[in-house]
């Protein structure tokens, strides 16, 4: 036996201790979560992507105005307490139709990124599937499917 197993045995043998127990392996999210909120950008980030959600999901009911309704009395009026962010040429509460255009562009782009998941694990399957088929890459000296490697 070493000197470090041989003193860790009498130790724990002549203090009447138990040896200590593994460390509890922590989940995968809350490790996850532990080193995003040590990240301070990321946190920024992360808070500012729920607010946009949040903003499109309940953007119906925090309109002040019709995105599409036209104010004729108020063409291309600055900001105010009737229109926050002010009305374009045609009379429309630009705050509104901010608010509608972000549920429109993270309806976009969740789409994009659910295509774009959806093509890469199936080439991914279809790549595993070659390698089956077509067996190892080289053969002879000669790359069969350089572009795929």
């Amino acid at each position: 036996m070493s000197q470090q197993s041989t003193a860790a045995a009498n130790s724990s043998q002549g203090s009447g201790q138990q040896p200590a127990a593994p460390a509890k392996r922590k989940s995968a999210t809350a490790e996850f979560l532990r080193k995003f909120s040590k990240q301070k950008v990321s946190l920024v980030a992360g808070i500012f992507i729920i607010l946009l959600v949040l903003v499109a999901i309940f953007g119906p009911y925090i309109t002040p105005y019709d995105p599409s309704a036209p104010d004729y009395d108020a063409l291309l009026a600055g900001p105010s307490a009737k229109h926050w962010a002010g009305t374009d040429e045609y009379g429309r509460d630009i705050l509104s139709r901010l608010i509608e255009g972000t549920r429109l562009s993270l309806a976009v782009s969740l789409s994009a990124v659910l295509i774009a998941a959806f093509f890469w694990h199936h080439s991914r399957s279809a790549l595993r599937l070659l390698r089956q088929v077509a067996g190892p890459a080289d053969h002879a000296g000669k790359r069969r499917y350089v572009f795929l490697s």
